[in-house]
């Protein structure tokens, strides 16, 4: 997982815009994926690398302001859900709804939106241009 937030104590603030792509280019070699938290308002988390399987990369908003805590859960969460779609289900889209277990066996039910607007997801955008296409994921109670 590669975070870069608005915390000084983030990944971004560490190493550098040239650490992050590096720890982003490593995630995706190591696991096909990275997760990158943005702590602002609004706080949110996606993906970057699922593009590169074909495959839709996942944003997650999160409904308060973000804590590094709140952003590890939200980069939990996606890391669940990409390793379901690439392990179990590579026809998700729009509606599809998940059930998954998370690393803490905690169990969340996920429904899987199309995302239009990526102008947040900086990274993904920069590496994936067009052929950048995102589904948002909304917990279901």
């Amino acid at each position: 997982m590669g975070l870069h937030c608005g915390d000084p104590n983030c990944y971004q603030h560490q190493h550098g815009a040239d650490g992050v792509a590096a720890k982003i280019r490593q995630d995706i070699r190591r696991v096909g994926w990275s997760v990158i938290g943005i702590l602002g308002n609004p706080s949110f988390a996606y993906t970057v690398g699922m593009t590169d399987k074909r495959l839709p990369e996942l944003y997650f908003a999160l409904d308060v302001l973000g804590t590094p805590q709140a952003l590890k859960k939200a980069s939990d969460l996606l890391n669940a859900v990409g390793h379901h779609i690439v392990t179990r289900d590579r026809q998700v889209n729009h509606g599809s709804t998940i059930e998954l277990v998370d690393a803490d066996g905690e169990t969340w039910k996920v429904l899987l939106e199309r995302r239009l607007h990526t102008r947040p997801l900086a990274k993904a955008s920069q590496m994936y241009g067009s052929r950048l296409r995102v589904l948002e994921v909304d917990l279901v109670d």
